[in-house]
């Protein structure tokens, strides 16, 4: 976390802004590609909630490219969201009925949510990071 203080804030949005894109880009992806190709097991209410989140995940890609400043605050709460929820998932007061990616242990998905969430609620709360954006016009 250290690491994005010593970061130009400029770059910081823009790595996480690309992640956002790169995440929501490759899922709608593979998303589409499945359901074209017929590989697809997922229930219907789980492909469109994905269909929507990798949606999402680009569109706050975008808003943080163009440092929209209800965006950078949107994905702060959500991410602080998200973290509340996998530790909710780890201590077993949360579960799911379908699986949103079977490939990954789900273990290893939400370690790897909770520090990405973390890394993004630090690269972007720092009063330096928010000029960016109120900087903005």
């Amino acid at each position: 976390m250290v690491y994005f203080r010593l970061m130009n804030p400029k770059y910081a949005v823009n790595i996480i802004a690309g992640m956002e894109i790169m995440i929501g880009f490759f899922t709608l992806t593979s998303l589409i590609a499945g359901f074209f190709l017929d590989t697809t097991q997922k229930p219907a209410n789980i492909w469109v909630f994905v269909l929507i989140t990798s949606s999402i995940s680009i569109a706050i890609g975008a808003g943080l490219l163009m440092r929209r400043e209800f965006v950078r605050s949107a994905l702060i709460f959500f991410s602080g969201y998200v973290i509340i929820t996998k530790l909710m998932i780890y201590g077993g007061l949360l579960s799911f009925n379908g699986e949103i990616l079977t490939f990954f242990p789900d273990a290893l998905k939400n370690g790897v949510s909770i520090a990405y969430h973390l890394a993004v609620i630090a690269a972007l709360s720092p009063p330096a990071v928010k000029n960016e954006f109120s900087n903005a016009r």
